[in-house]
């Protein structure tokens, strides 16, 4: 199936590509003018401007050159799943969308983790804050699973199954809400600096061993949300499930577990080489260590930054120490003679 806009000689069908389109890439951009009213391509199609039509939409519907064969067969077989669901709708009424095609398209972006063209379609459509509210609240609902309620002591496959499911429904809402990410290189400056009070009761939490405390302000941290992260801790009463609740969340916060792991490995040599040290250049060097690369600065707060934007839950984790050698450097957060890291079982 070769396009050639010249050659769709219909509205419905030039319709039908863009919103195949939409759907092959998760992109919104593809049938935004069309869930604007007022942009041209809707007045053209309003009007039964072929010509029109087809000059607007010949820069949104996806280029058949950038498709290998493999590629082409799926838009081909998308395509044709779209047309049967959606040409009779749109050829009795072009404008606006089917609300079904609306929905369905959400759900692909969501899939695609195309969190902005989600965020922007459902803002388009004044659904944004609906949207967000429900996915929070199934996954609230999911937690107050009896089967968690049991999980005290270990967690079985099924509880497991439903924190993962949870984390990720309130993940996507939280992306929903910010699809441009969270912006944590600043919040781990304000963590080291500790301009916000309730990191300097963290510290107390720490030294107190309070470890639901200790939870809360991680999660709210990782969350940018106190009332959310407090609403999922009340209804998980079992601190293993806390915990994994965290540990699944830093996973898909950092890109996935090979990402998660490389931080674990990370942060236990960092460890390593603290206990070792023998120099001001073996202390400096743990906060490559816990970086794991270099930055354009050797500025401890340059590395807490981007620590912070790589690894998310590191800067509540790590501290910036002065050596023996008077000299700046990252130390993980101990508590009862371990290193909170451990404490909360997130290298398991």
């Amino acid at each position: 199936m070769a396009i050639d806009i010249k050659e769709l000689s219909d509205i419905a069908t030039i319709e039908l590509h863009l919103m195949t389109t939409a759907y092959y890439l998760g992109e919104y951009a593809a049938i935004q003018p069309l869930v604007q009213s007022d942009s041209r391509l809707a007045t053209a199609i309003k009007n039964q401007d072929l010509k029109g039509a087809q000059k607007m939409a010949a820069r949104l519907i996806l280029d058949k050159d950038s498709r290998d064969e493999n590629q082409q067969s799926e838009y081909e077989i998308l395509f044709q799943k779209v047309k049967e669901g959606f040409e009779n709708v749109i050829q009795n009424r072009p404008l606006p969308l089917p609300e079904a095609f609306i929905n369905d398209f959400i759900e692909m972006a969501l899939k695609k983790e195309k969190y902005l063209s989600a965020h922007n379609i459902l803002q388009s459509i004044g659904k944004l804050e609906k949207k967000v509210n429900e996915t929070i609240h199934f996954a609230l609902q999911q937690l107050q699973s009896k089967i968690l309620a049991d999980a005290e002591k270990s967690l079985s496959e099924p509880a497991i199954e439903i924190i993962d499911q949870a984390v990720q429904k309130i993940y996507t809402a939280q992306r929903l809400l910010k699809p441009w990410g969270f912006q944590f290189q600043y919040r781990a400056i304000d963590k080291l600096t500790q301009k916000d009070e309730i990191f300097r009761k963290y510290e107390k939490y720490i030294e107190q061993s309070l470890l639901k405390e200790i939870l809360d302000v991680i999660l709210s941290y990782l969350l940018d949300d106190t009332t959310i992260a407090e609403k999922i801790l009340n209804i998980m009463k079992s601190n293993k499930a806390r915990k994994y609740f965290i540990k699944k969340l830093c996973i898909i916060q950092m890109g996935g577990e090979a990402n998660y792991q490389k931080f674990i490995k990370q942060y236990l040599e960092g460890i390593e080489q603290i206990k070792t040290a023998k120099n001001a250049l073996d202390y400096t060097k743990t906060q490559r260590i816990f970086l794991g690369r270099t930055t354009g600065s050797d500025s401890p707060i340059q590395y807490f930054k981007e620590i912070g934007t790589r690894f998310p839950i590191a800067p509540l984790l790590l501290k910036i120490e002065n050596s023996p050698f008077n000299t700046p450097y990252f130390a993980p957060i101990m508590l009862n003679d371990q290193s909170l890291l451990h404490f909360l079982e997130l290298e398991k």
